[in-house]
């Protein structure tokens, strides 16, 4: 839906709807001057931390301000030269290894395979293993408990923002709103 837009409206727009307002822009120097050269100037939203705060609680992804600094700094002993050489460039090896195993089969079978499923597997596993020294096993089986609770539970915090009344829906237990308790279960 996105890329239709970009495609209608261009690489920058603005995406009115009711209760909220948003820019869009796939420009790739507009992104770099909002996450990179003026990043706190861009302060998620009330309406973001709120629709987001179920799935991301309050850390690096859903802060801003100092709360985002501090959790920044915490973060960033991850990323050393070091740990990326000996720990998780094998590990993405790894995985990777066994993306290509997935693309052989299916090229040798004629078979289709959906990239983007593949790729977002390959990004558990190996993000899993990274974080949490655990391989979530979404490239072995694709059906995986975490893997469906994770993507589902994106997809209902995504749809928040088109939902004026997704808090009733989470009151009642209807709709995408309903899997969210079980799903962030799972994900705990």
């Amino acid at each position: 839906w996105i890329t239709e837009q970009i495609a209608k409206y261009g690489d920058t727009f603005f995406m009115g709807m009711p209760g909220q307002a948003a820019i869009v822009t796939s420009n790739p120097a507009n992104v770099e001057h909002i996450l990179k050269t003026n990043f706190t100037n861009y302060e998620k939203s009330r309406t973001f931390k709120r629709n987001f705060s179920q799935l991301l609680g309050h850390g690096i992804f859903n802060a801003d301000g100092q709360k985002w600094k501090e959790q920044r700094k915490l973060g960033s002993h991850m990323f050393s030269n070091r740990i990326l050489r000996d720990h998780m460039t094998p590990v993405f090896v790894r995985h990777a290894q066994h993306v290509v195993e997935h693309l052989e089969r299916a090229a040798d079978s004629g078979e289709l395979i959906d990239l983007q499923d593949l790729f977002y597997r390959f990004t558990l596993d190996s993000v899993g293993e990274i974080a949490f020294g655990v391989n979530v096993g979404a490239l072995d089986n694709a059906d995986v408990p975490f893997a469906k609770a994770f993507a589902r539970a994106q997809e209902s915090s995504a749809d928040r923002f088109f939902n004026p009344l997704w808090q009733v829906a989470r009151l009642m237990g209807v709709g995408r709103e309903r899997y969210m308790p079980t799903d962030i279960e799972t994900l705990n």
